[in-house]
């Protein structure tokens, strides 16, 4: 269990400070109908196979310790598969001006949560640190609905990059458009491509 917490109007504060994007420059327009970088709705995530149809519950995914770090301010935490009676310090996400923001449980408080650059190769990363740490989202996420409002989580304008891949001596997490030329966090020859679905709760 992680030691420390994120209190609710520290989440509030960080999510109301996101600058929104403009028509011109929000990427998600590029996902043409349905995207969005910002949903009304909390949601969990489930890893849904490539070809399953739209009612498809998937496998459920939570913000999860990562490797271990070395610095004593901040924490790298990243989205994986969890058994059915795991109990997250971060049970939901909200997506607010394209940053995907992992929302604190009834115990959290004092830290802030940033989204990680996400490169080819690397896996959906966060950092847990404090808020006058000056750090930002790195990343743009989008959501695409379809016509069932079924959304689909995207990320650097792609909703078909994601996989989940075994990590070294744990569960499987996410990884953006997998490599063997990777950080040596997980197993490329385990990835299975799946799409990312923010399921409303």
């Amino acid at each position: 269990m992680f030691a420390f917490a994120i209190a609710s109007a520290v989440l509030a504060a960080t999510a109301s400070a996101l600058p929104t994007l403009s028509a011109r420059q929000n990427p998600c327009n590029a996902l043409g109908a349905g995207s969005t970088d910002s949903l009304s709705y909390n949601f969990t995530i489930a890893a849904i196979d490539m070809d399953a149809p739209d009612n498809s519950t998937g496998a459920p995914l939570a913000l999860t310790t990562g490797p271990p770090g070395t610095s004593g301010e901040a924490s790298t935490w990243w989205i994986s598969t969890i058994s059915a009676s795991y109990q997250s310090d971060f049970p939901t996400f909200s997506l607010v001006g394209g940053a995907l923001i992992p929302n604190p449980g009834p115990h959290e408080q004092g830290l802030a949560v940033y989204d990680n650059a996400v490169n080819p190769g690397s896996e959906l990363e966060f950092t847990v640190t404090l808020p006058s740490s000056g750090l930002s989202n790195d990343a743009t996420y989008c959501a695409v609905s379809d016509a069932n409002g079924y959304a689909t989580i995207a990320v650097n304008e792609r909703t078909d990059k994601f996989a989940l891949c075994e990590a070294t001596g744990s569960a499987y997490i996410v990884v953006y458009e997998p490599s063997t030329t990777n950080d040596g966090l997980y197993q490329a020859d385990t990835c299975a491509p799946k799409r990312l679905r923010a399921v409303r709760v």
